[in-house]
């Protein structure tokens, strides 16, 4: 059964000992940080909505596959949480992983066996447009937009609390456009500027999507997270 909207099937096949010998196991999965602190989030799909820190796990038997369903983390607010996985030997209780099991699953499926412990994760409110949790390519305060029409650069900062637009020095790397994954209805919408004019309107994604961009505003410093909820800009 495919997994259900706004969640990735994650599935292995079998654990074993260091003879290959098949092993009954218990798999767990804790929502967490990149960098390992367990969390809460708000999930992506239909219906979104929070998601406990809590640890769920599912139990195999010696030589059988598991599969379970967890949030897709291109999808959660904020985006690219992940999960802390361990195991223990369902016999002894014995844990049967070392450190470095973190993962970060998307898509339609996530294939367990084919993961290597210590992968580097992408970091909790990163997109590959270079987004983290304070900017863009680590710059805090705002976002620089090319603008669609004219090529001019826009610097999209918060002021005491207020969006404002206006031309300067770029912050990070320039960027056309900013692809938001709808919190409620999980529809991709583009964040633009055309001859100056903030656009936001649906087509093909501009890098991959994210959840919410986090701010830090340019006059008190406090973080400010954009997001978008049936298709309304959220300032929270």
């Amino acid at each position: 059964m495919p997994a259900p909207s706004g969640f990735t099937t994650v599935s292995g096949s079998h654990f074993t000992d260091a003879t290959g010998a098949n092993i009954a196991y218990v798999i767990f999965f804790e929502p967490a940080r990149s960098n390992g602190t367990p969390t809460s989030f708000h999930s992506g799909g239909t219906p979104g909505g929070q998601v406990s820190k809590e640890p769920v796990s599912v139990a195999a038997a010696a030589g059988t596959p598991f599969n379970i369903n967890l949030a897709d983390v291109s999808l959660t607010v904020p985006p690219f949480v992940g999960y802390n996985v361990w195991a223990l030997d369902a016999a002894s209780n014995k844990p049967l992983l070392g450190p470095g099991y973190f993962i970060q699953p998307t898509g339609a499926g996530f294939d367990f066996d084919a993961y290597i412990a210590g992968a580097a994760p992408t970091p909790t409110g990163t997109g590959s447009n270079g987004f983290d949790g304070s900017g863009i390519a680590g710059a805090v305060g705002g976002v620089t937009f090319v603008d669609t029409v004219t090529s001019a650069h826009l610097n999209l900062t918060f002021a005491n609390g207020v969006r404002t637009v206006g031309s300067g020095a770029d912050i990070g790397i320039p960027v056309a456009g900013v692809t938001f994954i709808d919190t409620v209805t999980s529809a991709h919408l583009n964040l633009t500027f055309a001859s100056g004019v903030r656009t936001v309107s649906s087509g093909a994604d501009i890098g991959i999507p994210v959840g919410s961009i986090e701010f830090a505003d340019i006059i008190t410093g406090a973080p400010l997270v954009m997001s978008f909820a049936s298709g309304v800009e959220v300032i929270t």
